[in-house]
Order: structure tokens, then C-alpha cells, then sequence
């Protein structure tokens, strides 16, 4: 029977030392993840909004003309796209060169895709 009262004592111990270090240990653990918390955070806070922007969406696409007004806004600007970078040579060029400058502020200057 004392051998059980030393080993619920030691357990007892270990559970309130747990305890004790919890908030310190939890400290230890945002300190040591902070970044990798963030961009999780950031990821479901994205996802969030995105499944917020598409309920708004739908709910505006329910109401009378919207919807072919929001396409023929999508279409006039795919034509608009069309004539002004890629029916010249020139103009596909200058898109390349935003594209590669673009490619260039996001990834870096000597990373390769």
C-alpha cells in the first residue's frame, strides 16, 4: 500500500509540475513556432475571406442582370487584353518583360522557375 501511496504521489508531482510549466512551456512553443503559426493564421484567414468573397458573389449573381453584366464586364476586358498585349510582337514583349519583372519581385532576382 505505500508503494502505491509513492507512486500516486509521484504522479501527483508530475501532473502539478506540468501544470506549473504550462504557461511557461506554451511560451517556449509560440516563441520557437512563430512564424510557421503566422503563415497558418494568414492561410485561414485567406481561406476564410475567399469563402466569403465567393458567398457574395453567388448572392449577387441571384439577382436579375447581374450576372450578364459582370460577364460582359469579363469579356470586354478579355478582348481589351487580347488586342492590347497579344496581337503584336511587340506588345507580347513588353508583357514578357512585366511578367519577368513581376516573376522577379515575388520569387527574387536569382531564383529560376
Amino acid at each position: 500500500m505505500n508503494s502505491t501511496e509513492n507512486e500516486l504521489e509521484s504522479i501527483k508531482d508530475k501532473v502539478v509540475k506540468f501544470f506549473a510549466d504550462l504557461p511557461e512551456n506554451f511560451g517556449n512553443f509560440l516563441n520557437d513556432y512563430q512564424r510557421p503559426l503566422i503563415t497558418i493564421g494568414l492561410i485561414l484567414v485567406f481561406l476564410i475571406a475567399l469563402r466569403v468573397l465567393i458567398g457574395l458573389v453567388s448572392v449577387l449573381n441571384g439577382i436579375p442582370l447581374v450576372k450578364p453584366f459582370f460577364q460582359a464586364i469579363g469579356l470586354g476586358y478579355s478582348g481589351w487584353f487580347i488586342y492590347r498585349y497579344l496581337l503584336q510582337a511587340e506588345n507580347r514583349r513588353e508583357l514578357s518583360q512585366k511578367w519577368e519583372s513581376f516573376k522577379n519581385d515575388v520569387v527574387g532576382q536569382n531564383q529560376t522557375l
